[in-house]
């Protein structure tokens, strides 16, 4: 089981939206707000794996792409700012608990973002979001998509930009006033 860090952070946005203190430490008081080895024995309990009784079972070789993906996913979060590496709290930064990288604090900002959140689309990949644009390049016209990496069909952004402010504004979707202006002289 190798999830892409897109499941991952899928996962993590749609747990922590609805409770955000779910994947917190065993401290008391919790050094981190989102503990990584937490979010990952949910993630295999949610996906039907039994632990049998062994307190480290997560941490078997067959698991170790989920722990990849989920360091992948956190590491999004922090760089749009969500997740911040460090403890929650100064009167813990001295003790150690975990490994580099397992324990997360939400920013005021992430806090914000996660009550706001309802679980939208949230690209990490490229590639992921060309999947999730094909239908709808498709739908609208073959101009809407252009040829990408590895031959994939990637919708330029200038022209999703473009289209979302002309069904956002009420404006039918057709050539430009520009273009029609051209033809006339």
């Amino acid at each position: 089981m190798d999830p892409h860090p897109e499941d991952a952070l899928k996962f993590l946005v749609g747990t922590l939206a609805h409770d955000p203190e779910i994947y917190r430490d065993g401290n008391r008081p919790p050094y981190y707000d989102v503990f990584i080895p937490n979010a990952v024995i949910a993630f295999l309990r949610a996906n039907s794996v039994q632990d049998r009784g062994d307190p480290e079972f997560c941490h078997r070789e067959e698991f170790s792409g989920i722990w990849l993906a989920f360091y992948d996913a956190a590491w999004e979060l922090c760089r749009r700012g969500i997740f911040r590496l460090s403890m929650r709290r100064m009167e813990g930064r001295y003790g150690v608990f975990g490994s580099l990288g397992d324990g997360y604090s939400l920013t005021s900002h992430g806090r914000k973002w996660l009550n706001e959140s309802n679980t939208r689309y949230f690209p990490a990949d490229s590639t992921k979001y060309a999947e999730a644009m094909a239908k709808p390049a498709r739908l609208l016209a073959p101009a809407f998509s252009a040829k990408g990496d590895r031959g994939r069909q990637v919708p330029p952004v200038w022209k999703l930009s473009c289209l979302l402010c002309n069904v956002r504004s009420g404006c039918r979707i057709g050539p430009s006033c520009n273009r029609n202006r051209e033809n006339e002289q």
